[in-house]
């Protein structure tokens, strides 16, 4: 598989994202900044994905070239690492333009993909990707170890988002 990026732009957002603000644990008025990929797979389209950053964190990364990097490597060179998170998977039916974007035939079903990204506890990201459902399985691995006690939510603790070219 060959990776790779269009990128759609990264730019300040001062009045955008009004919902994404609360994701990320930020006043009203924190301006933030907006970075849009469409990443490939094999010079097809993948997945659609849209970040949020808080300016604070984004403004370094406005001349960053995001087609030969991905964004987690410039935040730890920036001396922010990505250390954790939370993301909710469902599938939706994506917009018309959405459709085009991702080169589907409506109505086509995709991964929906929302994750607020974290460095030491603190939010820094909050993302929403579109995956094509036909080029992605999501596979969970269950891994019982002797003594271990399943958590009280019943929530299991492994799962990953992995390519099924078939």
């Amino acid at each position: 598989m060959r990776a790779g990026a269009d990128v759609g732009g990264t730019r300040a957002d001062p009045a955008g994202g009004r919902r994404h603000r609360p994701r990320l644990g930020l006043e009203e008025s924190t301006p933030l900044v907006h970075l849009e990929r469409l990443r490939l797979a094999d010079d097809r389209p993948l997945a659609l994905d849209r970040v949020w950053l808080p300016a604070s964190i984004g403004e370094p990364l406005l001349d960053v070239d995001f087609r030969r990097t991905s964004l987690y490597e410039e935040l730890a060179r920036t001396g922010i690492p990505v250390t954790g998170g939370q993301e909710t998977v469902r599938a939706v039916i994506p917009s018309r333009a959405e459709h085009d974007a991702l080169d589907l035939q409506p109505p086509s079903a995709v991964f929906s993909v929302e994750r607020t990204g974290t460095s030491s506890g603190v939010p820094v990201e909050w993302r929403h990707t579109l995956i094509r459902a036909d080029r992605f399985a999501l596979t969970s691995t269950l891994d019982p170890r002797p003594g271990a006690t399943e958590p009280p939510s019943g929530d299991l603790a492994a799962s990953a988002l992995t390519p099924s070219f078939g």
